[in-house]
């Protein structure tokens, strides 16, 4: 009795553990889903030039690392003046990709890269650019994604008057 008992306990026992990884592998999916929709409402926001809804997939505390060496800007304040800044002309995004290498995700915190095509209009030349990105994201209290750190690398642009 004892014996079946302990072997009725154990057979519990493993489906109870397999049952939970399980579990966390879907959550950790569901998840990696979730860090994956954020990089693609930030090219959405962008294409559609939409300058508050880019700025709300951002932390109040993210890091922007500009490419080019440019200096880093910390904070939403700072990443909004070099993108947006008021008294500038409106630059219009033409295309926007982003095709995903790889994203991985631990607790409430994840990882993607991959390659970026961008093309844009600004004060009367249009800007073409492609290379890489890395963008580091974090679920919030709230359970929504957010961008904390971001960075790209590319060559530098091919300019051109626009049509």
């Amino acid at each position: 009795m004892s014996s079946q008992l302990s072997y009725k306990t154990t057979i519990i026992a493993l489906a109870s553990l397999a049952s939970t990884a399980c579990g966390t592998q879907a959550d950790s999916a569901a998840e990696r889903r979730a860090l994956i929709a954020l990089d693609q409402a930030y090219v959405e926001h962008w294409a559609r030039n939409d300058a508050e809804g880019v700025m709300a997939l951002f932390t109040e505390t993210a890091v922007l690392l500009p490419h080019h060496g440019d200096t880093p800007r910390v904070g939403a304040q700072e990443i909004r003046d070099l993108w947006f800044p008021a008294d500038a002309p409106v630059t219009t995004v033409t295309r926007f990709e982003h095709r995903v290498s790889d994203a991985e995700v631990e607790g409430d915190r994840g990882v993607l890269w991959g390659r970026f095509d961008l093309g844009f209009e600004y004060d009367g030349q249009h800007y073409a650019y492609e290379g890489n990105y890395l963008l580091v994201g974090a679920k919030g209290p709230d359970g929504a994604w957010r961008i904390t750190h971001l960075t790209w690398n590319d060559p530098p642009p091919v300019i051109t008057p626009a049509e």
